[in-house]
């Protein structure tokens, strides 16, 4: 994934009301509890544009994240054309080949109808 540079940037989650939980990238380690929900979340401080990181994020259960990457962020939609991925796009092998751009990452969004905002989403990196 990638993280803005130069922001605060807020990383969340859910667990078990009242669980403990630490989030970890580079020096940055913090703390908080989840509430009364099971919701929670700590903001990061504003890092250079650097990587790949790990994440780690420990309550009752452990997650790592790794492959983190701190730059720019920049969210895109539209309509079909935005879903080309360069593997269908002309000369598509000579293009990867001959690409320099080794830290971009894209994630691409599951398609879902919704009539109300979501809270999450799936999709990949």
């Amino acid at each position: 994934m990638v993280l803005q540079r130069a922001a605060p940037v807020p990383v969340w989650g859910w667990a078990s009301p009242g669980e403990q939980i630490m989030v970890a990238i580079g020096k940055q380690r913090l703390n908080t509890v989840a509430d009364a929900k099971g919701e929670w979340e700590v903001r990061l401080k504003p890092m250079r544009a650097g990587g790949p990181f790990e994440m780690v994020v420990i309550g009752t259960n452990s997650v790592t994240l790794k492959n983190v990457m701190v730059g720019e962020v920049w969210v895109c939609s539209g309509q079909s054309n935005m879903q080309m991925a360069v593997s269908q796009c002309n000369n598509a092998q000579e293009e990867l080949k001959n690409s320099n751009n080794s830290k971009i990452r894209l994630f691409g969004v599951q398609l879902k109808v919704a009539d109300q905002p979501q809270r999450n989403t799936e999709g990949a990196w």
